[in-house]
């Protein structure tokens, strides 16, 4: 089914539809909203650890990541 490789392909809607159905997930970090540094970065459509970024601060964050999605 082509709507579950969407879904599974994009780690919001996955986390989603993981939680939605009763599965244990972690707690999503909005990279907006923390202070707590540094952080790790994953594209919501990434996989096989492409695209990672260590964000050692706001600054850094903001020069490096596009979070409006």
């Amino acid at each position: 089914h082509i709507e579950y490789i969407e879904t599974f392909l994009d780690k919001r809607k996955t986390h989603l539809f993981l939680e939605s159905n009763s599965l244990p997930v972690l707690d999503s970090l909005d990279p907006n909203r923390t202070n707590n540094f540094p952080i790790i970065g994953k594209p919501i459509n990434g996989f096989g650890g492409k695209g990672i970024l260590k964000i050692q601060s706001k600054e850094d964050l903001n020069q490096n990541v596009n979070t409006e999605d």
